[in-house]
């Protein structure tokens, strides 16, 4: 789970050093993809650091089944460039936004998946 979030992180780090060039940022802008940032950093690299950060804390039974979150986040970010200015027009049609919106509820599906599965568990906090 650290790999996916240090990966993040480090594009995150590579994007911004390439939007320091004004051209480079205005291509950014101009191709929409403020939306894949925004998701690739606070979804991808946060919310996958702090479950690996949980998990190393209190254990493995932290987040059950944390490639699954990881899976979806990535299949999730990976819906999300078809909608976005970077993407081929001739690529992307109609079925882009309702597959970035139905591959969006994989993140959250693999969270609660996660809830269920240890509800009712008692967990033992490190000292």
């Amino acid at each position: 789970m650290w790999h996916l979030s240090l990966g993040l992180l480090a594009a995150k780090g590579v994007f911004d050093l390439l939007l320091a060039v004004p051209s480079l940022a205005t291509l950014s802008d101009a191709a929409g993809l403020q939306v894949f940032y925004l998701h690739a950093f606070l979804l991808g690299a946060f919310s996958s650091g702090l479950i690996a950060a949980a998990r190393s804390v209190l254990g493995k039974r932290a987040f059950f089944k944390p490639g699954l979150f990881a899976g979806a986040v990535l299949l999730m970010l990976a819906a999300l460039l078809p909608i976005s200015g970077a993407w081929p027009r001739a690529w992307a049609g109609g079925w882009a936004p309702v597959v970035a919106a139905c591959t969006s509820l994989g993140p959250v599906a693999a969270a609660l998946v996660a809830l269920f599965a240890t509800a009712g568990k008692p967990q033992e906090l490190p000292d």
